[in-house]
């Protein structure tokens, strides 16, 4: 029955079917919680107490919990018929789109409800969705569960702390315990509810979870949202496990076929229990801040892990230490990605600890720093893993050209390996030693093969990543120039003193009232010190919503002299429809044709196409709409993310060559670690480094030499 001044919502966007028999004392807390967090909820909701015959207060003490928001209706069945029948005909009288199915000892927080439908409606292969339980105290209690062959249910994350990396993300499971949870009520109506088959309790709640799975459709926990489950209060514990074994057998012969196909025997470790199938995972170390508005190898990496997940990988994340802090950090484990933070120093504990709790399919190692820590002891703890080189850019080609700030691209092309340091030798050492190495652009592989020598098969292209805008904002909405760039990035600081210097004077001659807005994350005081409101110039620095930033403007200048790969500003404003004017450096890898960009090498002709795209709105919108064609025709997240799948069955077939460059190259990295982890790998091959260096000794490879000499102590960088 209902408050008769209560109106019921035609259709509630949650139906919340709490089950009752007697314990009054956790049903008033946990309906105390449920009105109070109803109070900042955006659901609609109703609550439907289904009370199994209660003897104490239950019957009445509800009326005065009686609420607008999420107003409270009462039923109860004229006999005790057990926890199961009792849930099935609350969730009958259900009118939500939404059903939660909940205990009475539980106690909510402000928020839960929003969260777990909102991962229902976020993701529609999610067919139920389960909280953290944490006991009064704080402690974990279940993060999910887990199922062996024999049945047997295994609470996961129990013990654990709060926030193991673990237990923190979105993730599958084989079932959740149904103190509360939600599923999708036409989901629950059409299994026909709980099988009656285990009357009175225990193991509907697993059968409920295999039989949604059946229909392809997942189980989650969304570990964000932790539930008080107050256990033992639900239910008398007399019996208990006698009616637990007694159903799990029912759960074994019912599905016998799945769970000798999918599930572990007994035995196995805890943190090799994963849910369905055993599905590979990837792991993706990271040196730096992965806020993916700061740099666009930083937004390639995001996206491309998000692209590994929906193609069914277990993704896994290794970030610095210091990164735990960072808002876009809960954005990742929200998309399901569990996060680990880089220990420096305990490198080994955290691989080992990797490898013991997943099936690792990959590790992809952006950046030097990550190739030289972690890849060896990928290959020790399994050397069936892949281990994939993510140059992001090519730093030694970007270091070279640094000395030489000029934009000839055909000069810079020539690599010369008297002025390389270490750290570049380092750099191609980390490419031997991997079984495949990513590149932003067939520009850079070129330089690799041609000029450097390097074994071609061992490259593969996996672009830097643009979204392009479905709506762009028009030329006359636009106003001004922008340039951005990470500020500790040598070509970005150098690109802005080109402009203030040699570009911008000449756009302020044809266009008096020109301004320029200059944004990037980390900017140098040599940069800042560039504001100058008399001269139009603007030094905005770190922009949340640099997208947004770049489509205000009507042209963006990218006069980059020197570096590699392909440039992520510049895809970033092709993607918002801004036109670029850029070098044939910035042009590199993307459109050297120059046909979605405006190329000139001179500082006056730079200023004077600027300013002719400017003025012109014809011109203008062309620019714009090549620009946009360009990106959606080959930068693409779902493009990278075929390509990275690629690259890795790829390193598959490559890691079973055992080749003198991956010997010589693992000797390079004993000499700048001074481990002994190297020389352990070609012992154990059957080729000791001297032996490997003395037959080297007569090659003409330029590589070859040169990393002998490194090898011979001329001394890192590092």
């Amino acid at each position: 029955m209902t408050a008769p001044d209560r109106a019921m919502p035609d259709r509630p966007d949650v139906s919340i079917v709490l089950t009752t028999y007697n314990g009054w004392s956790l049903t008033r807390k946990c309906l105390a919680s449920l009105v109070e967090s109803a109070k900042a909820s955006s659901l609609s909701a109703e609550i439907i107490i289904s009370d199994n015959c209660s003897t104490d207060d239950t019957g009445t003490g509800w009326q005065a919990f009686q609420n607008v928001k999420w107003p409270i209706r009462y039923r109860r069945n004229q006999e005790n018929v057990g926890y199961l029948r009792n849930a099935n005909a609350g969730a009958a009288a259900a009118q939500g789109t939404f059903l939660c199915l909940m205990n009475n000892d539980v106690i909510v927080p402000p928020g839960w409800l929003d969260a777990l439908v909102g991962v229902l409606r976020d993701n529609d292969d999610i067919g139920l969705v389960g909280p953290k339980y944490v006991d009064k105290d704080g402690r974990v209690v279940e993060c999910g569960g887990a199922i062996y062959s024999d049945g047997t249910a295994v609470q996961l994350g129990n013990g654990s702390a709060p926030d193991d990396p673990e237990f923190s993300h979105l993730t599958e499971v084989h079932y959740c315990s149904m103190a509360c949870v939600v599923v999708r009520t036409q989901v629950f109506r059409e299994l026909n509810g709980y099988d009656e088959r285990y009357i009175p309790a225990y193991y509907e709640d697993v059968d409920l979870c295999f039989r949604i799975a059946e229909r392809g459709l997942r189980v989650a926990v969304d570990p964000f949202v932790r539930i008080t489950h107050l256990f033992g209060g639900s239910h008398k514990l007399q019996e208990t496990q006698q009616l637990m074994d007694k159903n799990r057998r029912v759960l074994q012969a019912r599905w016998k076929d799945r769970l000798e196909r999918l599930h572990p025997p007994p035995g196995t470790p805890l943190a090799r229990l994963r849910a369905g199938p055993a599905r590979p995972a990837l792991v993706f170390h990271w040196p730096f801040f992965l806020n993916p508005n700061s740099a666009a190898g930083a937004l390639r990496n995001w996206l491309l892990m998000m692209e590994a997940r929906k193609r069914g990988h277990r993704v896994i994340y290794v970030g610095p230490e210091e990164e735990g802090d960072q808002p876009y950090v809960e954005e990742l484990r929200k998309q399901g990605i569990e996060v680990h933070y880089d220990p420096v120093g305990q490198e080994r504990g955290l691989v080992r600890k990797l490898v013991a709790a997943h099936s690792i399919d990959a590790a992809v190692l952006s950046f030097r720093e990550c190739e030289e820590r972690y890849g060896y002891l990928y290959d020790e703890h399994d050397p069936g893993i892949v281990r994939v080189f993510d140059t992001v850019d090519v730093h030694f080609i970007r270091e070279l050209r640094s000395h030489s700030r000029h934009a000839s691209q055909g000069a810079l092309q020539q690599v010369e390996f008297d002025r390389l340091p270490d750290a570049g030798y380092a750099e191609m050492a980390c490419m031997l030693r991997s079984d495949v190495v990513l590149l932003v652009s067939e520009a850079e592989k070129q330089i690799l093969v041609r000029d450097v020598h390097l074994p071609a098969e061992k490259f593969r292209i996996v672009s830097t990543i643009h979204l392009a805008e479905p709506a762009i904002r028009p030329y006359a909405e636009r106003e001004g120039f922008s340039f951005i760039g990470y500020g500790g990035h040598p070509p970005n600081v150098d690109s802005v003193e080109q402009i203030v210097a040699n570009i911008w004077p000449g756009i302020r001659r044809r266009l008096p009232d020109a301004t320029l807005v200059i944004y990037g994350f980390k900017l140098p005081p040599s940069v800042l010190a560039f504001d100058d409101p008399a001269a139009g110039i603007s030094v905005r620095g770190f922009v949340a919503d640099h997208r947004a930033a770049i489509a205000a403007s009507r042209v963006m200048l990218a006069p980059l002299r020197f570096g590699a790969g392909v440039k992520g500003k510049i895809g970033e404003a092709l993607a918002v429809g801004t036109p670029v004017v850029t070098t044939p450096i910035g042009a590199e890898g993307m459109d050297a044709e120059g046909l979605a960009l405006i190329i000139e090498t001179e500082a006056d002709r730079l200023a004077e196409r600027a300013v002719e795209v400017y003025s012109d709105e014809a011109k203008w919108k062309h620019a714009s709409r090549m620009g946009l064609e360009l990106i959606g025709s080959r930068f693409s997240a779902t493009g990278a993310g075929e390509a990275l799948m690629d690259s890795i069955a790829a390193g598959r077939r490559l890691r079973t060559q055992d080749t003198v460059w991956k010997h010589v190259a693992y000797a390079a990295l004993e000499q700048r670690k001074n481990r002994h982890e190297a020389q352990d790998f070609a012992s154990r091959t059957g080729r000791k480094v001297t032996g490997v260096l003395q037959r080297l000794r007569a090659s003409r490879n330029p590589v070859l030499q040169s990393l002998i000499k490194l090898l011979r102590g001329r001394g890192t960088s590092r």
